[in-house]
């Protein structure tokens, strides 16, 4: 029999392409014989559900030392879930490290740290301090590089294209051996080979974790419907993309930059309103509210800052695309998306955010506070909250005078680094920087390249309130009496300007100018949204 050999750490994306084209040819038993051999430092985390029962019997059949199993106990599992863990040691005989939330035995030493409901005043935090704290806690004192899961691609959400072998943000190994079978599959094989199961599965559950984040499946629904229902939730925060980690972490750090002690970043804007300053830096844990209610009452709007977060997050996304036009306007849908989604990831934000100093004026849960503050998660919400903010009380105009210059470097990182996935020459690094990458201007380039949205959102403001329109082109911008007709105006020999008047109703609204007819109309169009009390 040939000597196992250990799998060379770290692994790259092409050898991991390798392994799961082999993997996926094997039975579950067989990708757990090659685990034991190929796999270092191999455990198995389990919250002893159904598929990870099924690798836990697999493995006593396999071997006679079968890899040690790590459960997280989030102080909240169910009386017949701890019933079931005894039952499992009897049964295997398998050593079990079981790991707890840093400094708390029981839940009212939890609650005392935490606060009362965590899961419910801020479900990230909660995720964290009950399994990726001890879990990484575990990994690191137990020596882990990798793990056996209970994942299926048939559980659906962002298992649904689960690989048999996958990398987490760390670099730790994650084995899913069953991840093609179905629950019935597995159902079955707990009931042929007799393996312990949860006293919950005979009472309408099918994936059992926490008691007051499951429910019972109605029929016909999938089999993790019980847990967290109603909420777009579908992990819990262990299981992430490694690969698109590191690219985004490689776009937020060392790639990016803004001069001599960087005296190019751009200073961080002035919100003037004091309440929609104090709201921008208000998390959701500071007031507690329940998150699961479907809206405030009139009288009573919640204070946190989740909304302004929210339309920054739109805002952001709209802002960056649109520089990603200027920038690169040769640039397809695809690679821009993924671009895109690299400038806005959580690593960049964070890394922002603490540049500015914004979550040291969050105000935060005293119990929480320290938590918070170190989470990148919160470190970007209160950066898209800021940029939500600013938004909110001056306008598009001016988050996009502030972000445009931010997130150039980032966007030209960002840039090299999908254009290298794509297979193609890096692009020489220029010896200085330019601001953007856009085509030479003309003399006559006379409209700023910002959103034509305006156009679209003028005529559908007039729509609703089913007012006429019209559109006078002229030959000077001073040309007012509204009988020009159509008439170009060569700028050069290959590029004409374009003057506009916008009536509505037969009133003047505003006048624009533009290379093309639709650039004219849509510098028009603002000052007719302005007229109309609409500022963008």
């Amino acid at each position: 029999m040939a000597t196992p050999t250990p799998l060379q750490l770290p692994i790259s994306k092409e050898k991991l392409d390798e392994i799961n084209t082999h993997l996926r040819t094997l039975a579950p038993e067989d990708i757990l014989k090659w685990a034991i051999e190929n796999m270092p430092s191999l455990y198995q985390t389990t919250a002893f559900g159904l598929t990870g029962l099924v690798a836990i019997d697999m493995l006593a059949k396999i071997t006679t030392s079968p890899p040690p199993l790590i459960f997280l106990d989030t102080l909240y599992h169910f009386r017949e879930t701890y019933e079931l863990v005894e039952e499992v040691k009897k049964r295997y005989n398998t050593p079990i490290h079981v790991y707890v939330p840093e400094g708390c035995d029981e839940v009212k030493a939890f609650e005392a740290k935490h606060g009362e409901k965590l899961w419910e005043t801020d479900e990230d935090t909660y995720d964290f301090v009950v399994k990726v704290e001890p879990a990484q806690r575990a990994y690191a004192e137990l020596g882990v590089k990798a793990v056996i899961t209970g994942r299926r691609a048939s559980q659906g959400g962002d298992r649904a294209s689960l690989q048999p072998l996958e990398i987490d943000s760390t670099g730790l190994l994650k084995l899913n051996p069953l991840f093609q079978w179905n629950f019935h599959l597995v159902e079955w094989y707990i009931k042929e080979n007799n393996v312990p199961r949860n006293k919950l599965l005979d009472q309408g559950y099918r994936s059992v974790g926490d008691w007051h984040s499951t429910v019972k499946v109605g029929e016909g629904q999938d089999e993790r419907a019980g847990r967290w229902a109603g909420k777009e939730k579908s992990e819990c925060g262990l299981h992430k993309d490694y690969f698109a980690m590191k690219a985004q972490a490689k776009v937020a750090v060392g790639t990016v930059d803004f001069g001599p002690e960087e005296r190019n970043f751009p200073p961080l804007p002035v919100i003037h309103a004091r309440a929609i300053e104090l709201q921008v830096f208000t998390h959701r844990s500071y007031f507690a509210r329940p998150t699961h209610i479907f809206e405030d009452h009139p009288d009573d709007p919640s204070p946190d800052n989740e909304k302004f977060e929210h339309l920054g997050d739109a805002v952001l996304g709209l802002s960056v695309t649109s520089l990603l036009m200027q920038m690169y306007p040769g640039l397809r849908v695809g690679p821009s998306t993924k671009i895109r989604a690299l400038i806005v990831g959580n690593a960049t934000l964070a890394e922002i955010s603490l540049k500015y100093k914004l979550p040291d004026r969050l105000r935060l849960h005293p119990a929480q506070a320290i938590t918070l503050r170190a989470s990148t998660h919160v470190q970007a919400d209160v950066l898209e909250s800021f940029i939500g903010g600013l938004y909110h009380e001056r306008g598009l105009e001016a988050v996009r005078g502030w972000l445009d210059p931010l997130f150039t470097p980032y966007a030209t990182a960002a840039y090299r680094l999908v254009r290298t996935q794509h297979g193609l020459p890096a692009l020489p690094t220029p010896s200085s920087s330019p601001r953007l990458s856009s085509p030479p201007a003309t003399p006559h380039a006379l409209t700023p390249m910002t959103t034509i949205g305006h156009l679209a959102l003028f005529n559908q403001h007039l729509q609703k309130g089913d007012r006429q329109v019209e559109w006078i082109y002229s030959d000077s911008p001073d040309h007012d009496d509204g009988k020009g007709g159509v008439t170009e105006v060569k700028g050069t020999k290959t590029t004409p300007v374009w003057f506009v008047r916008v009536l509505v109703d037969g009133e003047f609204y505003g006048r624009g100018r533009g290379n093309t007819k639709k650039a004219a109309r849509n510098e028009a169009a603002k000052l007719g949204l302005e007229k109309m009390g609409i500022f963008v």
